[in-house]
């Protein structure tokens, strides 16, 4: 897959990707299942991967529960979107995520995200749907975004069709926020890697239709889409309130950044969630799926923990270049030192801060949240953390 704007390199990159595409092909979930449970798993502390990195949280987290709490006011969710919003440290994820927002935008952010737990609800709805119905909703909630950013020949403010899907219709709000305080490139940016999603959430959705364990590049290409992680990063801007130039946005190093980024988030969060959706009977994730064709688990993880560690060292490169590129006081846009130069270095440090600190507040919220089974608590003393397949976490 071409590495372009719109799909940002889906492809899998680096040293560490395997390709095992028709390894094990007709092996039926079932039996898979049987072979890999009771299995035990060691997750090695990994953190010194990220030495160097910032560990942020925004000083205004509380912000985060009073946007949540004012889309429980207006819209009627499910109880499991409210066990997600309210029982698993929403706060702390979101103030990971953006470190140096105001508390005005942080609540507005908050809201963004309560909207994508409700798209990710009504699409978990859907399991057993046709893919002319998979394909439906994903056709409104893309006209709905389009609508609300004045994408695609739409006029801002027109009336339009009301949708038949809350999680499409809970973004106008959002949208109306975004016409104000994002260019139309910024826009655009995001409806991108929102149609990557719903691409990627149709081909998953075509994996749970076959009895046998997706590919390891289909797969790596599906998930990060899925993962809903760079919709995060197409919202840093309005988060920081910056306008990064297109011409640095559009360059190969934070091309690069965006992708490894949106990878070290997705890979390790297959990882921490692995315990609960395996003992749940889901079998669609990259510790599973690289454990191919033996299904040794422990293999499939440290190939994770070994792609991890390949992705945040094309991460230092990139930053590495685009410091040199647009940070040295003898390079950048318009007159070294002027106010354009500053605003635009400070913008685009920003942005790097947000990516490191995206990956470090994702990687200690799946330890920590009770949504994973609270993985902290069964530390041990060398940093690692180790569970046993098949046993069920309190949710």
């Amino acid at each position: 897959m071409e590495f372009s704007h719109n799909a940002r390199s889906l492809a899998p990159s680096g040293v560490a990707v395997r390709h095992i595409t028709t390894a094990d092909t007709h092996r039926a979930r079932a039996d898979v299942l049987n072979t890999v449970i009771g299995q035990r798993l060691r997750i090695p502390d990994v953190k010194t991967q990220f030495e160097g990195w910032p560990w942020l949280s925004n000083p205004h987290k509380d912000s985060v529960t009073e946007g949540v709490n004012e889309i429980l006011r207006k819209y009627t969710v499910t109880p499991k979107v409210m066990h997600r919003l309210t029982k698993n440290q929403l706060d702390v994820l979101v103030a990971g995520w953006f470190p140096l927002a105001s508390r005005e935008r942080l609540a507005e952010l908050a809201q963004f995200v309560c909207w994508m737990f409700i798209v990710d609800d009504e699409i978990d709805g859907m399991a057993k749907a046709s893919m002319e119905e998979f394909r439906h909703i994903w056709d409104e909630i893309l006209r709905v975004i389009s609508e609300s950013c004045a994408l695609h020949g739409h006029d801002a403010g027109a009336e339009f069709r009301k949708s038949e899907f809350q999680s499409a219709e809970t973004f106008r709000p959002f949208g109306v926020r975004l016409m104000e305080r994002y260019t139309q490139e910024q826009r655009q940016r995001f409806w991108n890697e929102l149609k990557i999603t719903a691409d990627a959430y149709i081909k998953l959705h075509e994996f749970t239709k076959l009895d046998r364990i997706p590919d390891y590049d289909a797969y790596s290409i599906g998930r990060y889409g899925s993962s809903c992680m760079a919709q995060n990063l197409a919202m840093f801007e309005y988060a920081n309130e910056s306008n990064i130039p297109e011409e640095i946005m559009e360059s190969l190093e934070l091309k690069t950044l965006w992708k490894e980024t949106t990878d070290l988030t997705w890979i390790w969060n297959d990882i921490v969630s692995f315990k609960k959706e395996i003992a749940d009977g889901f079998m669609d994730n990259m510790v599973l799926i690289a454990s191919k064709p033996s299904y040794d688990l422990q293999a499939g993880l440290d190939h994770c923990i070994e792609r991890m560690a390949d992705a945040v060292s094309r991460t230092n490169k990139a930053v590495a270049t685009l410091e040199t590129k647009y940070l040295r006081s003898d390079r950048g846009h318009g007159t070294a030192g002027s106010a354009d130069s500053d605003r635009i270095a400070q913008d685009l440090e920003k942005f790097i801060t947000c990516c490191k600190a995206l990956v470090t507040g994702t990687f200690a919220w799946g330890q920590s949240t009770p949504r994973y089974g609270s993985l902290d608590k069964d530390r041990a003393a060398d940093g690692s953390i180790s569970f046993t397949t098949g046993d069920k976490i309190a949710i």
